[in-house]
This record gives structure tokens, sequence and C-alpha cells, in this order.
């Protein structure tokens, strides 16, 4: 299926109008109840209706950038801070395409992020924990694609908590550099996507409960596809 140009400039308008900057929030002017205090700073989420979301959780202490690229994932830091959790992060590097409109989103090499959501009158018990990782054969996609949002799925199965994860996708997560003289210094270039996935894991393990979530009850579901020229 081929699209105009002007349905191409429609699809990424659209996408850019749902992006900000996650701020940080030092003036203690936030809503206690939309704040989750995790092992990486506190997160303030957005409440819609009955389910409340947050967005652009950093899962690691350095991003991919600088010194950081094709170098495996730094892992995150005890912090403090109090962080909005309103927008996406920057979602992986990428060429975007219009039949995955998320990876129209703005992207850059900063991209490890994670989103959340949960119902908002919960109960005491942990509930199960469903991670969804986004697909586009590890070329494209992004947790910004608004049919796999996840507000929805938490209206219809609201004793879940729901996870979404960004990890570097081409050749930011899957170039293989050691066979190149200086390849001594990237031993794990061509497994990044999955080394920040595990990551990204090894982040709700440690986090999860202070959403809600059940960390010994995760499931991990997705999905990918090939794209054809």
């Amino acid at each position: 299926m081929s699209y105009t140009g002007a349905q191409v400039q429609a699809a990424a308008e659209r996408m850019k109008a749902l992006y900000g900057e996650n701020k940080v929030i030092t003036d203690g002017n936030y809503d206690r109840s939309l704040a989750v205090r995790c092992i990486n700073g506190t997160f303030v989420g957005q409440k819609k209706g009955d389910v409340i979301a947050f967005r652009g959780i950093p899962f690691v202490g350095k991003q991919p950038v600088g010194e950081y690229r094709w170098k495996a994932p730094v892992d995150f830091e005890p912090d403090d801070g109090v962080y909005e959790a309103y927008y996406f992060g920057t979602v992986p590097s990428q060429n975007g395409d219009i039949m995955q409109i998320g990876s129209l989103y703005p992207h850059s090499e900063a991209c490890l992020y994670l989103n959340v959501w949960k119902a908002a009158n919960q109960g005491a018990e942990k509930k199960p924990v469903i991670v969804w990782i986004h697909g586009g054969a590890f070329e494209i996609g992004s947790t910004a694609e608004p049919r796999e949002e996840g507000t929805s799925y938490i209206q219809e199965n609201p004793d879940i908590v729901f996870v979404s994860v960004e990890y570097r996708l081409g050749v930011f997560g899957f170039l293989h550099l050691s066979h190149l003289p200086d390849g001594g210094e990237y031993p794990d270039a061509q497994n990044l996507g999955m080394m920040d996935q595990m990551m990204a894991l090894k982040w709700i393990h440690e986090n999860i409960a202070f959403f809600g979530g059940d960390p010994d009850n995760v499931t991990l579901i997705g999905e990918s596809e090939l794209f054809h020229g």
C-alpha cells in the first residue's frame, strides 16, 4: 500500500503532537496520589478515567549516547529526585514508516525508557504484570504506537499492571563490531537490543511492586513483523 506525502506528513504531525519532555519537579507541587517512589526516582503519572499512566521512565543509569554508544546498558542507580512521567521518552533512532506510526514519534539514541499503566483503584493484592515488547523486525517501532497504548488495555483488564519497554534498534542495537580493529571495545554490540530488554526486566523486577505489581508473576507478550518494499 502506498501513501501520499500529505498522508505521511499528517501522520508525522499526529505523533509530534504527542511529544513532550518530562521535567524534574523541584517545588514539591505535585499530586501525591499519582506519584510512585522507585529506586531511581519518584515518578508522577497522569490519570485518565480509572487508569494511571506513567510514561517515559528511564530504566538505565546512563542513556546509550557518546561513550556509552554500542555498549551494554548501564544499570540504574538510587535517586531521590521527583520527575514527571507524562510523556513517552524519545524512541529509538530509526527510519520512520507510516505502517508503524509510532516510528514517526520524535526519536534519538537516548531511548531507554519504559511505561507503566495501572488501575487507579488497585486494592492491596499484588497484580500480575504484563510486559509488552513492540514489533518491527528489530528495525522500527516504538512504545508510542497508539494502537499499543496501555490505557485501553487496563480499562479492559484492571486486574493487571501493564508495562511497555523500548530497546535499541537497527545498527544501534544489533550491529556486529567485534571483527573491527577496535572491536574489543564493543563486545556486546550485536546483542544490545536484547540486553536492553533484559535491563528493563531487571528494573521491573525491582520496582514493579511499587506500582502494585507482582515481581514474581511477570508475563512477556509481543509481536514482530517484516516489511517488504
